[in-house]
């Protein structure tokens, strides 16, 4: 105890060992175990009811300084090395530690998922293009755009944090999937024998267009995230949406200069082609097994989308195996609740806590608190007054409150203390303010809402003229699942009107809007399904999935879309067209995308794993959207034709 009281940030310390040197004088341990249990006072705070777990309640002040948490449990963890080395279990827990937790996974998450990204889409990348210099060219653009993007980050001082740790990943793959466009169609005029300018110049004729709108509604997506009410999702989507732009200059400027300075070589063969061909011949051979295949998948989702619950509680945020979150367990069930809810409850003027004929309202939000099975307990004022009398009489029976005012003056006069708890006050200094605090245990955060109704309905049924207020820590957690809701349909639906009023413009085709439509909104919905049927929460990192990957997965349809548009013919030419001349750059892209989303599961946070993991669903269900879903829209109402011409073959 003397060791934590002499920790920076703390203020005071209550626990078995201060009250042993301060009140219990030289009892013998038998006494003192009495003195701890023979009465509610202590227990499931200090001392577990069996008395074989004992607690240490630390009260702190850590002012502004970000760095406190950190110093706080680091002094707390030399404070309690006796402890460990003598044999005893020591579980730290509380918002510092929490905290503490949080910050220093955030400055290590970026170096956990960003090399494996870098190497593995590099690898990739040479793979697919079979040239050292055009990977390289994708490369130098994603490192421009990753440079200027978090040298733009350094100027605002905006620290990296849980959300927006997945961004050196995520730049990287989305500027990546923006230079594969334009290079795979370099590569395709110079695999059918054009020289290096005038592939060059077909390439970008073909690709500028598209790479500039698609960067825009990739952008808008993310910028949507600035709807959100959580600071950390705003700062990702603002920065994000910078780095596309970013991306956009790096791929169309820059770009062309590294390419006409290292001169690539054509590229040889790829049997990739081959495959993807074959493939892409669905849409037209069997377009309604496709619509088939997109209606299932939508009322898939829908079943599955009913099933998504929240969870707001930042303890999620650590895997379940991490030590800190078992340390939190143990304490819930060893010793006491780790959230408050707080009520307040307000007198009249003139008259104070100590006024009896107020006692009976405070007892009944006592009792509706406890009968909560997830409340551990909940501390008052009147037990100060019940321990005085108990503690007066010398019998654990006398728990219990004193007959009238006068008697709980000359109680409080006898106890010699005050009414704070290790620096929580349970009552104002004028005595007209009580607080009851209820210690809430481990539980799903949709559990907290039933809490919280039980505290309002409480404080409701008190009697004129008291009157109350519910706070504390459940409440904000009940406020931080409304508010994932809200951002989950705000920022969708900000991305969703602008997006496709971004392609409306663009395209000047209110038929080539609605096509697209189905085909991106398929995507997000499999991987809301996703969330559902697999139990995954919406959460601070999972309620950014929607948006972005709308913003993703628009990327590939823009390009179909524009390859359509340029053909000549029949809808039907027209949409095979598209398919043969984007489809390859698409299954780059996705593939790049995938390698960048599914080394999120590196995270030490389980909500970035699940936006990697879900992330990638969307991509990879876009891909067989705009492979499929997409050419089948297009060429929707009209006659088969032959076969694909060789024209299209050796485009593809």
């Amino acid at each position: 105890t003397e060791a934590l009281e002499a920790s920076p940030y703390v203020t005071a310390v209550l626990g078995p060992p201060g009250i042993h040197r301060d009140l219990a004088g030289e009892a013998p341990p038998d006494a003192f175990r009495g003195f701890l249990l023979d009465t509610p006072f202590y227990r499931r705070l200090l001392v577990s009811d069996e008395g074989d777990t004992a607690g240490l309640l630390l009260a702190t002040d850590l002012g502004d300084d970000p760095a406190a948490p950190g110093l706080l449990v680091e002094a707390i963890g030399v404070a309690v090395t006796p402890l460990r080395d003598a044999g005893f279990r020591v579980h730290v827990v509380g918002p510092p530690v929490l905290n503490a937790a949080l910050d220093g996974g955030s400055q290590r998450e970026a170096q956990r998922s960003f090399p494996p990204a870098f190497a593995l889409s590099i690898l990739l990348l040479a793979l697919l293009f079979r040239c050292a210099r055009t990977t390289a060219v994708a490369v130098a653009c994603a490192a421009l755009t990753s440079l200027l993007t978090f040298g733009a980050i350094g100027l605002s001082g905006v620290p990296l944090n849980m959300v927006t740790s997945v961004l050196p990943s995520l730049l990287w793959v989305l500027s990546l999937a923006g230079a594969t466009h334009v290079l795979r169609r370099f590569q395709a005029h110079r695999g059918n024998g054009a020289p290096l300018e005038p592939a060059l110049e077909l390439a970008l004729v073909e690709t500028a267009w598209p790479c500039i709108l698609s960067a825009l509604t990739t952008a808008l997506g993310f910028a949507a995230l600035l709807a959100a009410t959580m600071g950390p999702v705003r700062e990702l989507g603002a920065f994000a949406a910078l780095g596309l732009l970013f991306s956009l200059l790096a791929n169309l400027a820059v770009g062309p200069v590294l390419l006409r300075w290292l001169r690539p070589a054509a590229p040889p063969h790829l049997s990739l082609r081959r495959r993807l061909s074959d493939w892409q011949r669905l849409p037209f051979e069997h377009p309604r097994a496709i619509g088939a295949g997109a209606a299932v998948l939508a009322a898939a989702a829908l079943l599955g989308i009913s099933q998504i619950r929240i969870e707001s509680d930042p303890l999620s945020f650590l895997p379940p195996e991490s030590s800190l979150v078992r340390d939190y367990a143990a304490v819930s069930r060893d010793l006491t609740g780790y959230y408050a809810l707080e009520t307040t409850i307000a007198l009249p003027e003139g008259e104070s806590w100590l006024t009896a004929r107020h006692w009976p309202a405070i007892e009944r939000v006592e009792r509706a608190l406890a009968a909560d099975p997830g409340v551990a307990r909940v501390l008052s004022p009147l037990d100060l007054l019940r321990q005085g009398r108990a503690w007066r009489e010398g019998s654990p029976g006398a728990y219990v409150l004193p007959e009238d005012e006068g008697e709980a003056r000359r109680l409080m006069t006898m106890l010699g203390a005050g009414t704070d708890l290790a620096g929580f006050p349970l009552v104002s200094q004028d005595g007209r303010t009580v607080r009851l605090a209820a210690l809430v245990k481990v539980m799903p955060s949709d559990a907290f809402g039933a809490i919280e109704a039980r505290a309002r309905a409480a404080v409701a049924a008190l009697p004129p003229p008291l009157s109350g207020t519910v706070t504390g820590i459940v409440p904000q957690l009940v406020e931080a699942q409304r508010s994932l809701v809200e951002t989950q349909i705000r920022s969708f639906g900000f991305a969703f009107l602008t997006i496709f009023a971004c392609l409306a413009v663009g395209f000047r085709s209110l038929r080539l809007v609605a096509i697209s439509v189905p085909a991106n909104l398929l995507p997000i919905a499999a991987a809301l399904a996703a969330m559902g049927f697999a139990g995954i929460a919406l959460d601070a990192a999972t309620v950014m999935m929607a948006s972005v990957a709308l913003g993703i997965a628009v990327d590939d349809t823009v390009h179909v879309l524009a390859a359509y548009d340029r053909a000549d013919g029949t809808r039907r030419r027209r949409a095979r067209h598209a398919a043969a001349e984007v489809g390859p750059a698409m299954g780059i892209t996705t593939a790049v995308a995938c390698v960048g989303f599914l080394t999120l599961r590196l995270s030490e946070f389980m909500p970035i794993r699940w936006f990697g993991m879900l992330s990638a669903l969307a991509v990879t269900a876009a891909l067989a959207a705009d492979a499929w879903l997409v050419p089948a829209l297009l060429a929707w109402g009209e006659a088969s034709e032959a076969a694909t011409t060789p024209e299209l073959e050796a485009t593809s």
